[in-house]
């Protein structure tokens, strides 16, 4: 696989495949995000009372790492309306993602053989 060849069925299959996969992985890390901000939101409101009790002022300098869910799922201050299109575009895209893994699946089950091939499967 020195050269990239586009007519290369095999070669393409396997880039397709290990695009698919890293697609497929992402989905599943938002979708696992998502399920644990929702069902574990009522432990957090709990927990934030008793530790805004317990801050001092050198805690509030450190910074939290962001990740798409913090992105997409915070509620704004300002405005509901900007929440709720967030909210709904994070879904549309998992609904995007989720049509496209299953239509890659049916191109792969259509394409088995060559498949087999790239992962040497016999």
């Amino acid at each position: 696989m020195g050269n990239f060849n586009l007519n290369d069925i095999e070669q393409v299959m396997t880039f397709y495949l290990i695009f698919n996969f890293v697609i497929f992985a992402c989905l599943i890390y938002i979708i696992i995000s998502l399920i644990l901000r929702i069902f574990l939101k009522k432990n957090k409101k709990n927990d934030k009372e008793n530790k805004d009790n317990k801050k001092n002022k050198s805690s509030k300098n450190k910074r939290k790492k962001k990740d798409i869910i913090d992105l997409f799922w915070t509620e704004e201050k300002d405005s509901k309306g900007r929440t709720i299109f967030k909210r709904a575009f994070l879904i549309v895209l998992i609904i995007f993602t989720s049509y496209y893994i299953f239509n890659s699946y049916n191109f792969i089950m259509a394409n088995i053989d060559i498949v087999k091939k790239v992962l040497k499967i016999e």
